[in-house]
């Protein structure tokens, strides 16, 4: 599971929330700036989206796996969340994963209580 590390001079990203986070990893072959700002502003429809970083320097176009701090949604593991297929029961990260597109893989790769 990743770790929180120093990221352009923001040290202990995480640290001040008053809600429980959560890291999701947002994953897209080869991404573009105009698809993480579609991507980010279809998410947080349904979230506050906190903070946004990446292993490396963003590269549009090259880039391959963003990280999303999100907080704001119950992150229980039996809430009753509606996919758009009529599916009931799904999960808050099956919603988020449905939110982003077929062409995204969203998935939890840390959670914060504070």
């Amino acid at each position: 599971m990743p770790s929180i590390t120093r990221v352009h001079g923001h040290a202990d990203l995480g640290k001040f929330f008053g809600r429980d986070v959560r890291q999701i990893s947002a994953a897209r072959t080869n991404m573009t700036t105009a698809q993480v700002d579609a991507m980010i502003s279809v998410i947080s429809t349904r979230c506050t989206v906190s903070a946004i970083t990446a292993a490396a320097a963003f590269s549009s176009g090259v880039t391959d796996e963003i990280f999303v701090m999100v907080e704001g949604m119950s992150f229980t593991a039996n809430d009753d969340y509606y996919l758009a297929d009529g599916t009931t029961g799904a999960t808050w990260i099956e919603l988020l994963d449905e939110l982003a597109g077929a062409s995204w893989t969203i998935t939890e790769v840390a959670s914060f209580s504070v």
